[in-house]
C-alpha cells in the first residue's frame, strides 16, 4: 500500500473516531413546558438549519430532557429549529428498526388509524413508513411537514413543523437547562 493511501485512510479513520471540524457533541439538557406546565411524554427535535443534522429526546414527568444523537449523548455545535411532538402513544428511547417486519406491520396499522381518524386516505401510511425508516438508518429526522406528525401530535401543529416553530436553539447553549416553553397561543 502506498504511504500516501495509508496515510489518507489514516487521517479517515482519526476523523471518524473522533470527529472532524465539528468540536464534537456539546450536551444538551432542557425542559419543556406548554403554558406553563412540563410536558411529560413529548419527543423533542432539534434540527440543523440546513436540515443535515439531527438529535432528539424524549421528556420525562417533570418536562425535562437530554439530547441524543446517534445514540450519544449531545447535540453537534450550531444553530437548530426546535420540534415538540407528543403523541397518544408514548416515545420510545429507541428508533425503530425499519428491517423489522412486525415494527414496519405495527407502524403501518398506526399510520392507518391516524389517516382515518384525520380522513387524510392512505397516503399518511407511505409517509409514516419512510419516515420510521430514516430514523431507523441513522437516526435522521423526517422530512419537514411529511407524515402524520403534525395532525396526530396533543401539542399546537406549529411545534411540529421545521416551517412553522418558532424556536430556535444555539448549540452549545449559553446556559442549561435549556427552556423550550410552548403556548397553546
Amino acid at each position: 500500500m502506498s504511504r500516501r493511501v495509508f496515510c489518507v485512510l489514516l487521517s479517515a479513520t482519526l476523523c471518524g473516531l473522533v470527529g472532524c471540524g465539528s468540536g464534537g457533541l456539546a450536551e444538551v439538557k432542557g425542559v419543556v413546558t406548554l403554558d406553563g406546565k412540563p410536558v411529560e411524554g413529548a419527543t423533542v427535535t432539534f434540527v440543523s438549519e440546513d436540515g443535515s443534522k439531527t438529535s432528539s429526546a424524549s421528556t420525562d414527568a417533570n418536562g425535562n430532557f437530554t439530547l441524543t444523537t446517534n445514540e450519544k449523548p449531545g447535540a453537534y455545535p450550531g444553530t437548530y429549529k426546535v420540534l415538540v411532538v407528543k403523541s397518544k402513544h408514548a416515545p420510545t428511547s429507541e428508533a425503530p428498526d425499519p428491517s423489522d417486519p412486525e415494527t414496519m406491520k405495527r407502524l403501518k396499522q398506526e399510520s392507518e388509524a391516524a389517516s382515518k381518524e384525520s380522513g387524510k386516505g392512505g397516503a399518511a401510511t407511505d409517509s409514516a413508513a419512510k419516515m420510521m425508516m430514516m430514523k431507523g438508518k441513522g437516526g435522521g429526522a423526517p422530512p419537514p411537514g411529511s407524515g402524520p406528525a403534525a395532525s396526530s401530535s396533543l401539542l399546537p401543529a406549529q411545534y411540529a413543523d421545521v416551517k412553522t416553530t418558532p424556536i430556535t436553539v444555539k448549540v452549545p447553549p449559553d446556559s442549561q437547562p435549556v427552556p423550550i416553553e410552548l403556548k397553546t397561543r
